[in-house]
């Protein structure tokens, strides 16, 4: 997804329902501390065909009303557990969020942003910034795993038919294996792309590319030049134009068979989303042939919480009984327990005064080297010590 798409025009933005403003309502007040900025809304929409997507110059994060698959009336983003339900559109909130708060460079000025230089920057931006987003929150790696399949496969759908080039080895690098480096898939997963791609270029030149991955992912926020710099030097390693269009996939062959580049990442996917499902699949609400079990001890809470509401309500006044709103004077009994409960309460937070005896081999008092040294000498020579005496106020040295 590009951190930079076009604004909308405003009478082409969908009008809303209001389930889905409530929905946008709870997801802006979520997405502040996934972000570190506290000015980002959450707005419904078409997301420009992604599950989201990232405007800077509104600091507005767009929905893809499509991608939610539950009613949006029932939904509760800001319950952690109920992200669970939709982990594929709240994993790439959590991808914008990272744009939000890392992608702070922009295509200097008198480029064209349709340079494959900069379109493999915009590339490489994708895995840096949920480096970073994982660094400092490492929860949301869950997240970013499970929005993989909806950020990356929509790249290659329309993928040309064999033979691959090598501008498409080189966006399945980026957006797949430079992932792995940025610790959100895991190597097995990446596997069946790097086998493609390095069939594609050769491993020389995926060596290389994984160089100018890495050192993306130390590139600061806000180095524009920088990533430009490695934008240029990924074309030049894949043999291709920096300052040229990036190429784009004929239409005409869309209906072919994908490439061996395709196939590959859409296995990846398909391995990263099995494992998401795995990890995000609700448990059974009560173990198989259990149903009476359960409805017996929900009944038996009912009657519980009617019994306890009937014996601990306020005196209605009609001399019906209560414990609450009723006040008598404490007994004798009663103020002695209170007195011996508060002295135990003192003890246990306070304490008494312990005493620890430790073993010294040397008595207590200042040591006198002069002395010490005297005495072992007499010990020595096979002669009792002598016994100093004590020095008094007038003979110490002064200090």
């Amino acid at each position: 997804m590009s951190a930079t798409p076009p604004a909308p025009a405003p009478e082409k933005r969908p009008r809303p329902s209001a389930a889905w403003l409530a929905f946008s309502a709870t997801m802006t007040a979520q997405v502040a501390p996934v972000a570190g900025r506290d000015d980002l809304t959450v707005a419904p929409g078409a997301g420009r065909g992604a599950p989201a997507c990232f405007i800077p110059a509104s600091a507005e994060i767009e929905v893809n009303a499509a991608c939610l698959p539950v009613d949006p009336a029932t939904a509760d983003p800001g319950n952690p557990a109920d992200r669970e339900r939709y982990p594929a559109l709240w994993g790439a909130t959590v991808h914008e969020c990272a744009h939000a708060a890392h992608s702070r460079w922009r295509a200097p000025k008198g480029t064209d942003a349709a340079w494959s230089a900069n379109t493999a920057a915009l590339a490489l931006e994708e895995s840096r910034i949920e480096a970073r987003q994982v660094t400092r929150r490492p929860a949301d790696r869950a997240w970013l795993r499970a929005c993989t399949c909806q950020i990356v496969i929509g790249d290659f759908t329309a993928a040309a038919a064999p033979p691959a080039s090598a501008a498409e080895a080189g966006a399945a690098a980026a957006l797949i294996l430079a992932r792995e480096d940025a610790g959100i898939l895991e190597a097995a997963e990446a596997e069946p792309v790097a086998r493609a791609v390095a069939t594609v270029i050769g491993e020389e030149k995926l060596g290389q590319l994984r160089q100018v991955w890495r050192e993306a992912h130390r590139t600061r926020d806000d180095d524009a030049k920088g990533m430009v710099r490695l934008g240029r030097r990924w074309c030049r390693i894949l043999g291709v134009q920096p300052d040229q269009p990036a190429p784009k996939a004929d239409p005409s062959e869309a209906g072919g068979p994908p490439s061996p580049v395709a196939s590959a990442v859409g296995e990846a996917t398909a391995r990263v989303e099995d494992a998401s499902k795995a990890e995000f699949a609700p448990p059974p609400l009560f173990p198989p042939g259990a149903a009476e079990a359960r409805e017996a001890e929900n009944k038996a809470r009912r009657q519980v919480g009617d019994a306890s509401a009937r014996v601990f309500a306020r005196d209605p006044g009609d001399g019906s009984g209560g414990t609450t709103g009723t006040t008598r004077e404490p007994t004798l009994d009663e103020q002695a327990a209170a007195r011996r409960l508060a002295r135990a309460l003192r003890e246990a937070s306070a304490g008494g005064r312990a005493e620890t005896v430790i073993a010294s081999a040397t008595p207590p008092g200042r040591l006198r080297m002069r002395h010490a040294m005297a005495a072992d000498a007499q010990r020595a020579a096979g002669s009792p010590p002598r016994r100093w005496p004590s020095a008094s106020p007038a003979t110490c040295p002064a200090r």
